[in-house]
This record gives structure tokens, C-alpha cells and sequence, in this order.
């Protein structure tokens, strides 16, 4: 009896810690970097004023005021100069016509009645001005009258200058730490310091790298965050990834004390144009590219690539289509003479802020198969969201472990019509080892999966 009693031991043994299934990739309870800050998009100040109100009617807005609404934006970036505020004008897009300072405050109020943390970027370089500080103040002290006057507890974030890296007539390099200084020493002394995180950067590419390690060696204990602009041909990702790599590897290598999190405050792709101002282009059909679902599509590239090295907060340029100096089409939303049409990377925004929200977590993920992103993320109440992205020329199945045994997930698919709408899916279930199987994601489609 005694072998057999070994061997029945042995074989009960076995089948209670029997190993997981392989899978193709695994969530780990491990964060990447620090709270999601949102996804959201840019909103144009000048919607509500010269020239916007000479084509957008009361009875139209209403209409994209809606869509901005059902969008849900959690992070959302807004461009500000105080002659808007101290003389209600602008000699620029505004032509010195009224009304900037009205326009200004309905447009931050959609976005704070769409559920959006605002981010106030002052656009121009205050160092242009004979006292910077003078410009910092007053800066501020807006900031302060919008919060408290205007209840727009929506403004957390604030960025002063708008590309500095770009144009030599901005701000320069050794004066830049003086200009954010200054911006914060008068928040502190307006008692507004703790609620509001100051982002320094709004970087593009080239030359990056020197304005990083000013930044770091200047501004380390002034800034909460970095932010830089992306963007790239619509036909060749590649430059995109590594802008996404190249970024968050720099701030990974800096002193500890400069270490903040990355924003990205403008990106999207560019098409076939005849002139540099005709933005973003056309797609290789002629058709605009932003109609085009593969220009959404990238959206979701993009996403995904920079929450798995994480990035905190996503905003698109643009919400919608109006006029700034010219109108271009990078909008969500369409112009008012499509009837403020939603395009395709509209629904893809809808699946990031309808399935996750601000202070979610990003999760870790091990496994890779070429040309498939997946990203996790996880509610401070153990939500969860799992967004599968198939870049493959069929229709790919995943398997996902680490999760929760037996919990079902709903599902919705972009595009799984080809078209860059969004569709309901058939409702998944992890198994008792906590792996859950997604079948068939189309080709060029975005599956997510939420776990109430």
C-alpha cells in the first residue's frame, strides 16, 4: 500500500499547483510610472470669437458642444494670451475684434463641463517683454481669477511658451529657467502652487536632448512634468516610436529629483501635401487623411506605444476643426460646414476615455508579438481595461494571463467594419487560471476589454 499511497499523494500534489497556461502576454501588478493624467485632445480659444463666430451659429455649437461632451475628455490643453484677457482681443488670429476674453472662458468651460483637467498654455514667450516676471505674475494671477471667479477648478496644469525649441525669436535656452521661476513664485505667493502642476518643454524634436538637460539641471525642483509634440508621415511609424523611445529614455537616465513624467500636449500624423501650411494632408486614396481610418488607426499606435512607456497625459491636436490663423483638418470633430462630422479618431479617443479615467494605473505587460500592442490599465478600484491593437494582415487571436480568474470583460471593437466605427463584441471571460482569449482581432482594428 505504501507506494500506492506516495504515488496518490504525489499525483493530488501535482494537480494543485499545476502550471499556468503559456500565454501570449501576461499583466503584471507592477505600475509603469506614475497615474494616467488623461487622453484628451487640444480645444481651439477661438471658437467663440472672430473668425469662428462669423460661420459657427448659437444653434450649431450646441451641436459640437455635445460631441465634445459624449467624448468624455479627461485632459485637455488650451492656449492663452493676456491680451485676451486685459484687452479682449488679439492683433493676430483675432484682428483686433472683441470678444477673445468670452471665447476664452466658454471654452474652458465645455471643457470642464466634459469632465477635462485643463491644461493653460500661455502662449507666447513672456521674455519678449521687457519684465518677465511682470508677464509670470499676471499669468498667475489669471489663473487664479478663472479658478476662483469663474470656478474653473479644471485649470491643474499650466506651460509657458508654446515650441521654445522651434523658433529662435522665442524664448532662449538661458532664459528660459528664469522664466518659470519667476511663473512659480507667483503661484506660490497666490497660494496656488498646490493646485496647480507646471509643465515645462512642449519640445518638438530636433534639439530636444539640450532643452531636456537644461530642464533637469535648472528646473528640476520647479517642474511636476515634461511635455513634447509628435508627429510624423502617416506612411512610416517608425520615426514616431522613437521619438516615444528617445523622449522617455532621456527622462529615464535624469537625476532622480528631475525625474517627472512625460506629456504628450500636441500629436498626430501627416499626409501628401502641396504646401507645408496645408495640414495634415491627404492619404494615398486623395481622400483628407484624417478621414482615412489608417490615420486613426496610428492614434491608437500611438497610444498605446507611449502607455507602455509611460506617458501620463494625451492630448491630440485638435478637438475640433476652426479657424486659428488658418483652419486645419487634425480635428476630431469636423468643421461646421460638415455638420461637425466625428471622425475616425474620434471613436478611437472614445475608446481610451470611455474605458479608462484620471489616476488610473498603467500595467505592466511581459510577452510581445510583432506588430500587436497591448496595454493594461487599473481603476484606483480595481477596474480594469485591456486594449489589444493588431497591426497584422489577418485576424489575430491573444491570450492574456495575470488576470482575475473567472471575471467576464465587455468588449467593444474599432473598426472592426473598416469604416473607423465602433462596434459591440462578444463579452469575454478569463478562465480558472486567469487567462482570458481574444479571438480574431481584424486586421488594422482596436479591441478593448473593461472589467466593471
Amino acid at each position: 500500500m505504501k507506494p500506492y499511497v506516495i504515488h496518490f499523494v504525489l499525483a493530488v500534489t501535482m494537480a494543485g499547483c499545476a502550471a499556468a497556461p503559456k500565454t501570449d502576454f501576461t499583466v503584471k501588478n507592477k505600475p509603469i510610472g506614475q497615474p494616467l493624467a488623461g487622453f484628451g485632445a487640444c480645444m481651439n480659444p477661438y471658437l467663440y470669437s472672430f473668425p469662428n463666430d462669423k460661420e459657427v451659429s448659437p444653434v450649431a455649437v450646441k451641436d459640437l458642444e455635445a460631441k465634445v461632451k459624449a467624448l468624455r475628455p479627461q485632459f485637455v490643453r488650451i492656449f492663452f494670451l493676456q491680451s485676451w484677457w486685459d484687452r479682449d482681443t488679439d492683433s493676430s488670429t483675432a484682428k483686433d475684434h472683441p470678444g477673445m476674453r468670452e471665447s476664452l472662458i466658454k471654452t474652458i468651460r465645455l471643457a470642464q463641463d466634459s469632465g477635462a483637467d485643463v491644461l493653460l498654455q500661455l502662449w507666447w514667450d513672456p521674455s519678449r517683454y521687457a519684465d518677465p516676471e511682470a508677464v509670470t505674475r499676471k499669468f498667475a494671477a489669471t489663473i487664479g481669477q478663472l479658478r476662483q471667479k469663474y470656478g474653473f477648478k479644471c485649470i491643474r496644469y499650466a506651460t509657458i511658451q508654446n515650441e521654445p525649441n522651434e523658433n529662435s525669436d522665442d524664448v532662449k535656452l538661458a532664459r528660459y529657467p528664469l522664466v518659470y521661476r519667476a511663473f512659480d513664485k507667483a503661484l506660490r505667493e497666490l497660494n496656488l502652487r498646490g493646485d496647480i502642476k507646471i509643465i515645462g518643454g512642449d519640445l518638438v524634436g530636433e534639439g530636444q536632448s539640450r532643452w531636456f538637460a537644461m530642464m533637469a539641471r535648472e528646473l528640476g525642483d520647479v517642474l511636476d512634468g515634461y511635455s513634447v509634440h509628435v508627429y510624423w508621415d502617416y506612411w512610416n511609424i517608425e520615426p514616431m516610436l522613437h521619438h516615444i523611445e528617445v523622449s522617455t529614455q532621456i527622462i529615464a537616465r535624469m537625476p532622480a529629483k528631475a525625474r517627472h513624467p512625460l506629456y504628450i500636449t500636441e500629436y498626430g500624423a501627416q499626409g501628401f501635401r502641396d504646401s507645408p501650411r496645408i495640414e495634415p494632408g491627404k492619404a494615398d486614396t486623395g481622400k483628407p487623411l484624417v478621414e482615412d481610418p489608417t490615420y486613426a488607426f496610428e492614434m491608437g499606435i500611438f497610444a498605446l506605444e507611449s502607455l507602455n512607456k509611460g506617458v501620463i497625459g494625451f492630448a491630440e491636436w485638435d478637438m475640433y476643426d476652426a479657424w486659428y490663423d488658418r483652419k486645419m483638418t487634425y480635428g476630431l470633430i469636423g468643421a461646421v460646414e460638415t455638420g461637425f462630422e466625428l471622425k475616425p479618431a474620434y471613436h478611437v479617443m472614445e475608446l481610451f476615455t470611455h474605458a479608462t479615467g484620471i489616476e488610473w494605473q498603467p500595467l505592466k505587460i511581459d510577452g510581445q508579438i510583432e506588430d500587436v500592442w497591448v496595454a493594461a490599465l487599473k481603476s484606483p478600484s480595481g477596474k480594469m481595461s485591456l486594449f489589444v491593437l493588431n497591426r497584422v494582415r489577418k485576424p489575430q487571436t491573444v491570450t492574456i494571463g495575470g488576470l482575475t480568474a473567472n471575471r467576464t470583460f465587455e468588449t467593444q471593437i474599432w473598426n472592426a467594419d473598416h469604416k473607423g466605427h465602433t462596434s459591440a463584441g462578444n463579452a469575454i471571460t478569463s478562465d480558472e487560471h486567469g487567462v482570458a482569449t481574444v479571438a480574431n482581432v481584424p486586421h488594422m482594428a482596436i479591441e478593448v476589454l473593461t472589467m466593471e
